[in-house]
């Protein structure tokens, strides 16, 4: 969310930049006309100096929320983001009021023939006109305090999921966008809730633009690992997107699908393209989540994934230690051996608990022979339909990228799905 915050720093200092423009004009405002000698010079002013109280009280909020969303800090009650909801309202009907305070004066000073100063005042109606509107776009209508709730304290909005539902069906590609980062965020927390409408997410899927799929798929994997829907729900849907262009829609269709009972067919398949992401200018995200997916694989199907090993071992040097643990963990379900002294080097040498774990679970999994043939052998009959899930919400929290969209009323309609499958 780092990026949405930047986009939103700009807003109060545009509105105050646009304040300072005109001080002079106010202050001129009150030396031309006496306290009450003509109502709308004295509501123009009044008005100012409360623009001015409103938008310092807005930057307080604004800067609690840029804090939010850079994760430099986290509300400590509901109330704080309620905060951030009024104060956006009291400045962006302030800001009205002021404008057509403006207005109104500018008419009557041209009633009066001071035709000057009436065509400045126009000009400050048309500086100040589009302030209420981005205000309400940027930070009501785009439902992102609805979102840092379901971040921060999910059970508060719980209840809006059949609401959510609903707004995927909206006619704003933005809105859309969003409520399914919502409905996905939230299911982390309540999955069977979210479940219950585990097939209006997946008839969505091949119909959404890429950054809505991605925010789908992050749902359906969540629900996925809880299993708070049937097994082979978005199975056909997520086996189309792992060829999706979208290097973040792709693996997140594999990771919905290591989460479920496949063939070895489909398993080889899905470690194909996986593996065919990791080139070397792979993004720390893509390493982590297509060797997560791997693993998921190698626990049902390891002689499906075998044969993709000396594209993935280099990466037990990793700079990532969430890479090296899941390279880690999927030499030893797949028991190769023959990695045993890195995997040994990597579990004295890292001071991260978690690798370390990993390291030593993986050596108690190696063979000490060459029977392992054997034993994958008798692994794959025994596990051609079962599903794991050796990966956790938490896990997940940190792999997910969340698709925000900020500009809205955006009317378009959903891409067809050639162009879903493309950036």
């Amino acid at each position: 969310m780092t990026t949405v915050a930047e986009e939103y720093g700009s807003i109060p200092a545009s509105l105050e930049n646009a304040l300072d423009s005109i001080d002079g004009f106010i202050d001129q405002l009150q030396s031309s006309f006496e306290d009450g000698e003509l109502v709308e010079a004295d509501a123009v002013v009044t008005q100012y100096h409360r623009l001015r109280t409103d938008l310092e009280t807005f930057n307080h909020e604004m800067d609690n929320l840029l804090s939010y969303l850079r994760a430099d800090a986290e509300p400590e009650t509901v109330e704080d983001i309620d905060q951030i909801e009024t104060a956006s309202r009291d400045l962006m009907e302030s800001t009205a009021t002021f404008r057509d305070r403006c207005q109104d004066l500018s008419v009557k000073l041209s009633e009066l023939g001071l035709s000057e100063p009436a065509e400045s005042l126009i000009d400050v109606v048309a500086a100040f006109g589009e302030f209420p509107a981005e205000i309400e776009d940027s930070l009501l209508e785009n439902q992102l305090l609805l979102f840092l709730k379901a971040e921060h304290f999910p059970s508060a909005v719980k209840d809006t999921i059949p609401e959510l539902i609903l707004e995927l069906d909206a006619n704003d590609r933005g809105r859309r966008q969003n409520s399914a980062a919502i409905l996905a965020r939230l299911a982390a927390d309540f999955p069977a809730a979210v479940g219950e409408y585990h097939g209006r997410l997946t008839t969505r899927l091949l119909e959404a633009p890429v950054e809505e799929q991605k925010n789908l798929l992050a749902a359906l994997l969540f629900l996925s690992v809880a299993e708070s829907m049937p097994d082979t729900v978005g199975r056909e849907e997520a086996l189309e997107l792992i060829r999706a262009d979208d290097i973040t829609v792709a693996l997140y269709a594999a990771l919905v699908l290591g989460t479920q009972s496949t063939t070895a067919e489909q398993a080889r398949l899905i470690a194909t393209r996986v593996v065919s992401l990791l080139d070397g200018e792979a993004a720390t995200n893509t390493k982590v989540n297509a060797t997560m997916v791997l693993y998921q694989l190698a626990e049902s199907h390891p002689d499906s994934v075998s044969e993709f090993v000396p594209d993935v071992a280099p990466m037990l040097d990793d700079p990532a230690a969430q890479v090296q643990e899941n390279v880690v963990e999927l030499l030893g379900v797949i028991g190769r051996a023959e990695y045993r002294t890195e995997i040994v080097a990597i579990r004295e040498e890292t001071d991260d608990k978690s690798l370390e774990k990993a390291a030593t679970t993986a050596l108690e999994e190696l063979p000490e022979d060459s029977r392992r043939e054997t034993e994958i052998e008798d692994t794959t009959t025994q596990n051609t339909n079962s599903s794991t899930s050796p990966i956790s919400d938490s896990d997940l929290l940190n792999q997910i990228e969340w698709e925000f969209e900020t500009d809205q009323g955006s009317s378009e309609q959903p891409q067809s799905d050639e162009e879903n499958l493309s950036e």
